[in-house]
């Protein structure tokens, strides 16, 4: 079991490190490459779901749409789809009869 990171001695060390001008790698502990590479995979992670989150769901969502508009078309420029638009506005105009 690994032991729990002090966080409090980590800033006391960055902060000794960035005043006394010392180069974070020459004066590096074992905590901190631990600590930076468990944030560096956070932030990957995010990065990686944020680029799939812009990416593909819209390339997938306009996909759809596409096929989705596509068959529409093809719906409503076959033959039965003349007689369907006839019976929805028949109903259409029956209900508004009825409404009024």
């Amino acid at each position: 079991m690994p032991r729990p990171i002090d966080v409090g001695a980590l800033e006391r060390q960055l902060r000794s490190f960035a005043s006394s001008g010392t180069t974070l790698i020459h004066g590096i502990t074992p905590e901190v490459p631990v600590l930076l590479a468990e944030d560096m995979t956070l932030l990957l992670l995010r990065l990686v779901g944020k680029l799939l989150l812009v990416t593909v769901v819209p390339l997938v969502f306009f996909t759809g749409a596409k096929l989705f508009t596509v068959g529409i078309l093809d719906f409503v420029l076959s033959s039965h789809a003349k007689w369907v638009l006839r019976l929805l506005i028949a109903i259409i105009k029956m209900h508004h009869k009825v409404i009024q």
